[in-house]
């Protein structure tokens, strides 16, 4: 054996008898990284034995490690799944800030798939959003890397806009930078249409404690118009010219007298009662209260489809809807044209019709298919409005008329409504409107 060889081997028997392995074996002992029956000791110390109960057992600890990760992973993408929010990330390291992640609700609500938003950028959602402060608000979160959250109006893939609540969240690495940006964005179209009818029903409601308050004096002014007309008929026979005209003042006061007992019956929520009405005397008896009022510019002309068509309405306010619409289709007259009250039985393409705004036309509610309908229509050569317009017609107090208050189309479509019916109307600037009202048929 050479002399070499003796000396190396002297070094590792020192050092395996040295205090400080014998420190390294109380200490594997001790850990949980080495599981043995009886105590390892420097005799039975066997290396590759030990160097592989402890690999075993660091592999063993990083699997648990990676379960549980895994598990968390899931967990988080089932959460961003069923949410009902849509959300979004985006790399701030990339060039143009690019969508590196979208969740399955941000593609139903933006109609994009996945692939088309990932790589694009944020704005593509909100390339036309009109309000510059909110716009401005989101661009300097950005920059700033600060979280901010601002109401915007979110273009869909196929051009169509919907209001949402967008939050953005900053998340930063190591050194305090922003790596990325999570945008949540929350669908408030619902919410706020909700909030809008809330508001329409409010003001409808006012419209109630008005009518309750002025309707004794206004009742009262009519029973002295009615007196008046009583006492002067008395004095003429039907002979005389102005007999009719009489005539017509004694019966539209007493139109003026039902249709404030209505009001007040609305004020104090009750019932009304419907009767039995031929269509065709309902119409007749409506114009004939209003013909001879119209300007001799106008041509109005009456076509009823069939004769006998019979519907349970509420009299007074069916008489009170077609005036109304006939009187307005006459102020949207400025020169010469005319106006055409009709009467039809629903058909299919009626049942078939969208709710809500389609273009220049707007369709209060869907028909019942079990249902059929007689339609009043109400046809001018008027002026015709403008969608901002034909949207907001049936607000209350909303009027483009110097002397009008707004009333007259939203009492309209409530009247309509508390019938089981439906209000249609279609309108094109420089072309007229048609106002189509949709009433169950009877029997």
């Amino acid at each position: 054996m050479t002399m070499e060889k003796q000396s190396s081997i002297s070094r590792g028997e020192d050092l395996l008898n040295s205090q400080f392995i014998s420190q390294i074996f109380e200490a594997a002992q001790k850990s949980t990284l080495v599981e043995a029956d009886e105590p390892v000791t420097k005799e039975k110390f066997n290396r590759e034995s030990f160097k592989l109960k402890v690999a075993q057992r660091m592999i063993s600890d990083l699997e648990s490690e990676r379960q549980s990760l895994e598990t968390q992973i899931r967990l988080l993408k089932a959460a961003v799944e069923c949410s009902n929010d849509g959300i979004s990330i985006s790399d701030m390291n990339s060039p143009d800030n690019e969508i590196i992640f979208v969740s399955p609700k941000l593609e139903e609500l933006t109609g994009y798939t996945s692939d088309e938003l990932v790589g694009s950028n944020w704005r593509k959602l909100y390339q036309s959003e009109p309000d510059t402060k909110a716009r401005e608000l989101l661009r300097s979160a950005l920059a700033e890397g600060r979280e901010c959250q601002t109401s915007v109006r979110n273009i869909r893939k196929d051009g169509t806009p919907f209001l949402s609540k967008v939050t953005l969240y900053p998340l930063l690495d190591n050194v305090g930078d922003v790596s990325y940006y999570v945008s949540v964005i929350q669908d408030e179209t619902e919410k706020r249409q909700t909030a809008q009818a809330l508001a329409q029903a409010q003001r409808l409601d006012s419209i109630g404690l008005m009518a309750g308050g002025i309707v004794h004096d206004f009742n009262n002014i009519l029973q002295g118009v009615l007196v008046q007309a009583s006492i002067a008929m008395r004095k003429m026979n039907e002979a005389d010219s102005a007999y009719k005209h009489v005539d017509l003042i004694e019966r539209a006061g007493k139109r003026a007298v039902d249709l404030t007992q209505r009001l007040l019956k609305y004020a104090r929520e009750e019932g009304f009662d419907q009767e039995e009405l031929c269509v065709k005397d309902l119409v007749d008896e409506s114009i004939g209260l209003i013909a001879s009022s119209l300007s001799s510019s106008i041509q109005l002309s009456t076509h009823i489809h069939d004769n006998s068509a019979m519907i349970r309405t509420f009299k007074g306010q069916t008489e009170q809807i077609l005036i109304n619409l006939v009187l307005n289709a006459a102020e949207s007259i400025t020169d010469h044209g005319f106006i055409r009250v009709s009467s039809r039985l629903a058909d299919q393409k009626d049942y078939d019709l969208p709710e809500g705004l389609v273009d220049f036309s707007y369709l209060s509610n869907v028909l019942e298919p079990s249902r059929k309908y007689v339609v009043l229509e109400v046809i001018d050569t008027g002026s015709g409005m403008e969608l901002d317009t034909l949207k907001r017609i049936f607000d209350p107090f909303f009027t483009t008329k110097n002397t009008g208050n707004g009333l007259g189309l939203a009492v309209t479509l409530g009247a309509v409504q508390a019938q089981n019916g439906a209000l249609r109307v279609e309108s094109q600037i420089g072309i007229g409107s048609q106002f189509s009202i949709y009433l169950p048929l009877w029997p």
